[in-house]
């Protein structure tokens, strides 16, 4: 299993045990969550793929480093959310039925 924002994706497309026509994924603690996950975590995150990362994508990751630096931008809540979303009922993978509860 990859250890990436596609393999957690993936994920939630089903496939790995997770039930047909959807789930509800309660995420407890969000907001110490989204605290723990913020600028400095997504700095360090933005790091190592400006290292790791494909040299086409550099650019783009330089931008998003600059931005986290300053406290701008999307945090990683705000990626994991986003890629939750994406896989709910209105979403670009709607197929999913993923319903989010942040509590």
């Amino acid at each position: 299993m990859g250890r990436n924002l596609g393999a957690f994706s993936d994920i939630l497309s089903g496939g790995f045990g997770t039930p047909e026509g959807g789930f509800v994924l309660r995420w407890s603690h969000a907001a110490e969550s989204k605290s723990h996950l913020s600028y400095s975590e997504t700095v360090q995150k933005l790091k190592v793929r400006l290292e790791k990362g494909h040299h086409e994508n550099r650019q783009y990751v330089r931008q998003q480093l600059h931005l986290a630096e300053i406290n701008q931008g999307p945090t990683v809540f705000d990626w994991l959310v986003e890629i939750i979303r994406d896989h709910r009922a209105d979403g670009s993978h709607s197929q999913d039925s993923v319903t989010l509860i942040l509590e």
